[in-house]
């Protein structure tokens, strides 16, 4: 048969493609991997001020684990600049009550990589840099009530009066055979273990941290920064965000960093780290310092979040320092589309359709919706859908009295979904809901052929009739956002676009099957059970 030639015909080009590719060293094996993506939006909306005022937000700051690889940021009238400063990279925005209310957004695309340091445990306190116990009021170095602590944990014995200086700790503690890697570690299961965690909101200071025996990180934190800036360990705090999450959050994080030689080496004594981070500790400033500074009498809410994505590694290799591993432009993100991911949800769409038997309204609808889904999530697309087919219908019914030709009703249609898709566009700004990133603006004309398919259906078999060709619809979209949503098919499609030949091959041989749909069997299962 034809349709037989032309299936092993695509299998084998799309094979021989694929050899040569390889032969040539078009595909490499680190390129089949897949990375982790933060997509990191910070947002503070400025309702009300006295007068003048200005605000700095921390932002990230591309470092030794961190690269920023796309970023963008606006504040609408207020006036708006970057600055860089030993603390941290900081969005300094000015204004005065005329500019309110004020929104200021910054976005930015982040690949993170987690850390890990392997300190040798016998580490002398000759190599590491004796500092003085710096005490502030919320980190008192050096207190009688800090200083007796410390003892306890070096495990001095009771009575013991405990030095008063770093350069006597250190004499103390290296007498004790206890090194700054141990006093380290020592410091931060004390502060893990006897310092309940507590969810309460605020600054707490290292003191009543200690007293209460419960803090959050914060309280945490300063008292182990406490302990050991009074054994003269080179010590400080650092903030930021724990990335991952997919809703608007406020409360950042803050944990320790101690210098052994040239390094800065992490502890978090909340979530129990040592001597390590996760990729998703996102460092935004150095210092006992808030995420946000602002002046007196300002009015305003703030808020971030940072869902992930799996990306093909031939995207960040392509847009790193290595371009040259890219070869095929649609290995490039801004090349990417619907269009290379289709197709996978297609073949989907038509297995159902000529194997199970389902119907649906039109044959690339499915697909679309499926994509709005992985974007904006089912509320917002299934609102989209239904906002869209009842003013159609009206419409649609409407214009029927005109008795148009069917290309003018075409037209009338199409320029009314654009008219949805603005005013649902405007909505979703309002509430928060970005929707430049995907497309959320479906196809007009696929639309248009909807509203016309159910209207059609609903007038010459009924609305329970339309009704079911609307879930069945709804059933086909769920299964391709599934697909849409792997990465598998995403790697597919960016590292061997060759690929689609074989989902062509697979669609042709299911354009030829000619057997009972699996519907058509449970439809008939009295006759077959007779007839057996």
């Amino acid at each position: 048969m034809i349709s037989a030639r032309i299936y092993w015909s695509l299998l084998l080009v799309s094979l021989g493609v694929l050899a040569l590719r390889v032969a040539a060293g078009g595909i490499q094996s680190l390129r089949l991997g897949q990375e982790t993506e933060y997509q990191l939006e910070q947002w503070i909306e400025i309702s009300a001020s006295a007068g003048d005022f200005d605000l700095e937000m921390f932002v990230p700051a591309s470092n030794s684990r961190l690269e920023i690889v796309s970023e963008t940021f606006s504040a609408g009238s207020l006036r708006l600049r970057l600055d860089e400063s030993p603390e941290g990279r900081r969005l300094l925005a000015e204004g005065d009550r005329q500019d309110l209310p004020g929104k200021i957004r910054y976005e930015a695309t982040l690949r993170s990589s987690a850390v890990e340091f392997d300190l040798a445990e016998d580490l002398r306190w000759g190599a590491v840099e004796t500092v003085a116990a710096d005490s502030t009021r919320w980190i008192p170095a050096g207190h009688a009530e800090i200083r007796e602590l410390l003892g306890q944990i070096a495990g001095m014995p009771a009575g013991t009066e405990p030095p008063r200086t770093p350069a006597a700790w250190r004499s103390a503690l290296a007498s004790a055979g206890i090194g700054p890697v141990e006093l380290a570690r020592r410091a931060h299961r004390y502060c893990q273990d006897d310092i309940l965690a507590a969810g309460f909101s605020g600054t707490t200071d290292a003191l009543t941290a200690l007293r209460l025996g419960e803090s959050s990180c914060g309280g945490k934190s300063r008292a182990m920064v406490a302990l050991l800036r009074t054994a003269g360990v080179p010590t400080r705090l650092v903030g930021g965000v724990l990335m991952g999450n997919t809703r608007s959050k406020r409360t950042s994080h803050i944990w320790v960093e101690l210098r052994f030689g040239e390094q800065w080496v992490p502890y978090d004594p909340l979530n129990d780290h040592v001597e390590e981070l996760p990729a998703h500790y996102l460092r935004l400033y150095d210092g006992d310092l808030p995420l946000i500074r602002h002046t007196p009498g300002l009015a305003f809410d703030y808020g971030f979040r940072s869902p992930t994505e799996a990306i093909p590694s031939a995207w960040a290799q392509a847009e790193g320092k290595n371009r040259e591993v890219s070869r095929l432009p649609l290995m490039r993100r801004e090349h990417f589309s619907l269009l290379l991911l289709a197709p996978f949800a297609l073949l989907f769409t038509v297995f159902c359709r000529q194997v199970i038997g389902l119907d649906s309204i039109g044959v690339f609808l499915p697909v679309l919706l499926g994509l709005c889904v992985t974007q904006v999530g089912w509320a917002v697309s299934v609102a989209l859908l239904a906002a869209t087919l009842v003013f159609g219908v009206l419409l649609r019914l409407a214009l029927s009295r005109l008795r148009l030709l069917r290309v003018a009703r075409a037209g009338v249609m199409i320029t009314a979904m654009v008219m949805i898709m603005l005013v649902f566009a405007i909505f979703l700004e309002r509430f928060g809901i970005r929707s430049g990133r995907a497309a959320l603006i479906l196809p007009l004309a696929a639309l248009a052929m909807a509203v016309e398919r159910f209207t059609v259906e609903a007038l010459d078999n009924g609305t329970r009739s339309a009704l079911a060709l609307l879930g069945q619809t709804m059933f086909l979209a769920a299964g391709s956002a599934l697909i849409l949503g792997q990465p598998l098919f995403k790697l597919l499609a960016v590292t061997y676009p060759e690929i689609l030949l074989v989902v062509v091959a697979e669609m042709i041989m299911l354009g030829q099957y000619r057997g009972l749909r699996l519907r058509e069997l449970w439809r008939f299962r009295a006759l077959r059970r007779a007839a057996s």
